[in-house]
């Protein structure tokens, strides 16, 4: 998975996930790549000032830091920026691909190149134009002799591409057009029950019987079950929060003020708590556990294929999927 990046210092909700011209092949906030690994090394890339660099999990400074944006590491290889163009590295700050690609000026962004990691030795960039996009090998050759309006990132060997502006196709690595795939999603209602009700209140009932669960519980408002039993409900009495397949709530917003699932991984939620400045902080919470694995006091985090990473000015927590920290320190 590419890696998103949320500064909260920005925005209290709004997120910023959309490139211009490198598109998923499932939307924004779906699944993506899975040939790469950001912890390819152990590496992990932070901001110090005004620039970025790579530290390992016991926060030891790697590759200096020296890079306008940096990116985790796929294949061994991660996209750098410099001077507003993007090259490669390996994981001895080494380049392997000259910076030499490009985005218009105003998205010269983290996020606008969120989508460039290599997968099973391809990846999709930016030639200098909003409408100008190739796929690359690792050496930084245009493998198809072509450009496209818009490239995905290839997925199963499959990427979502638009040749020229309203036409969308996908093609295999060898550039071949090949039937739409089926798509995955975590939230894809398929838990025992469904839920019915109006603008007022909802319950849910069991989809083959019909009959209603949780005893006569009604709620505010509800979300679909996702696949690992979760859903998002609101009542009066007990307020916002989540409930399992038994009804019982595994987390309550309570202290907090917000909070979202990380659609890659339904059993993890981000809580958010406003700062005395009027910006959210974030941290973690597993519902498995019912335990907050990391204090909402980061103001920027990170969310990668195999980790999460939380940071408030010097200070920096690392943590696996699974909620496990392995790094804890200050930069």
């Amino acid at each position: 998975m590419y890696c998103k990046k949320y500064n909260m210092k920005k925005t209290i909700l709004s997120i910023l996930l959309v490139g211009i011209s490198i598109i998923s092949l499932t939307g924004c906030g779906s699944k993506d790549s899975k040939g790469g690994s950001t912890n390819n090394g152990a590496l992990y890339p932070v901001q110090t000032g005004a620039t970025w660099g790579y530290v390992n999990a016991k926060g030891k400074i790697v590759i200096e830091s020296q890079y306008d944006t940096a990116y985790g590491f796929y294949e061994g290889l991660a996209a750098v920026v410099k001077d507003n163009k993007m090259g490669y590295i390996n994981n001895k700050g080494e380049y392997v691909i000259e910076p030499q690609f490009e985005l218009p000026p105003e998205k010269r962004t983290y996020d606008s190149f969120y989508r460039s990691n290599f997968v099973d030795g391809i990846a999709a960039v930016l030639t200098g134009s909003i409408n100008e996009c190739i796929y690359i090998d690792k050496t930084g050759k245009n493998i198809f002799d072509k450009t496209f309006y818009q490239c995905g990132s290839f997925d199963n060997g499959v990427a979502r591409v638009m040749p020229e502006y309203g036409e969308t196709i996908y093609i295999d690595k060898n550039g071949n057009e090949v039937e739409k795939p089926e798509e995955e999603d975590l939230f894809d209602v398929e838990a025992s029950y469904k839920w019915i009700g109006n603008e007022e209140k909802y319950f849910f009932v069991d989809k083959e019987t019909h009959e209603q669960v949780f005893g006569d519980k009604m709620y505010d408002y509800v979300y679909d079950f996702n696949k690992l039993g979760y859903a998002k409900v609101r009542t009066k009495d007990e307020g916002e929060g989540v409930i399992d397949t038994n009804g019982n709530y595994v987390f309550k917003l309570g202290e907090y003020d917000n909070y979202e699932f990380d659609l890659d991984n339904p059993k993890i939620i981000f809580i958010m708590k406003n700062s005395s400045e009027g910006y959210l902080l974030t941290g973690l919470y597993d519902l498995e556990s019912k335990k907050v694995i990391v204090e909402p006091k980061y103001s920027n985090y990170y969310v990668y294929d195999d980790v999460y990473l939380f940071k408030e000015g010097k200070e920096v927590v690392i943590t696996k999927k699974d909620g496990t920290i392995i790094g804890d320190f200050s930069l």
